[in-house]
């Protein structure tokens, strides 16, 4: 789904990257139902995201990678999720498919995409607040507003956090292992590991390992 597999005719992800953006053409929350729909019949699917708390995409963004994957993989995740603080917006990303240019194309083909959008949708939310008289109308669109500017920022954090990576210059190296290639990304993913190594290669340790380069400039 994601970069591995080719299940009855849906064609693996190119560059390793799903986003989860509800009606993006990327959304990973989509591509799984729709490996769900074509492997199993309607009931079987059903059954499969009732088990799970019956939301999907609920699921993936909070659940699955620290309570399933991580220890499936005995802390050596295939798919690595980019999340925002607030964890309404990220990415799952196959490592073996992640380079330098996988976080540029996170800014450039998800995220300044999405900002601009949601500007737009703000904008639309406020001509909506204009043309109201209701009391109660208005306060529901000011939620709205509120909402979506705190998303805005939510978002423009994200990038900047991507933006400090690229900045370091950070290349990953397969001989590095999984742990300490995440490590640069430390801020992004909501796992404690990468940061616990993160500290340690500040203070000298893996002095063998390509990343520890990126902690002596």
């Amino acid at each position: 789904v994601m970069g591995r597999f080719k299940v009855n005719g849906i064609k693996p992800d190119d560059d390793g990257i799903t986003v989860m953006d509800e009606g993006h053409s990327d959304d990973a929350t989509a591509r799984v139902q729709d490996v769900l729909d074509k492997i199993l019949n309607e009931k079987e699917a059903k059954e499969v995201i009732d088990v799970i708390g019956g939301n999907l995409r609920r699921f993936l963004m909070n659940d699955f990678f620290i309570k399933y994957h991580i220890p499936m993989y005995k802390k050596r995740p295939v798919y690595w999720l980019l999340q925002t603080a607030k964890k309404n917006y990220g990415f799952y990303i196959y490592n073996l498919k992640f380079t330098q240019d996988t976080l540029y194309s996170l800014i450039q083909k998800y995220i300044v995409p999405r900002i601009n959008l949601e500007k737009l949708r703000l904008k639309d939310i406020h001509n909506k607040k204009d043309a109201v008289n209701p009391s109660k109308e208005k306060r529901e669109i000011e939620k709205l507003v509120i909402k979506s500017e705190e998303f805005i920022e939510e978002l423009k954090l994200f990038k900047q956090n991507i933006q400090e990576v690229i900045d370091t210059g950070f290349k990953p190296d397969i001989d590095d292992g999984v742990i300490l290639n995440m490590v640069p990304l430390y801020k992004l993913i909501p796992w404690k590991e990468p940061e616990k190594y993160y500290k340690n290669l500040q203070m000298g340790q893996y002095e063998w390992a390509h990343v520890s380069s990126y902690f002596k400039k």
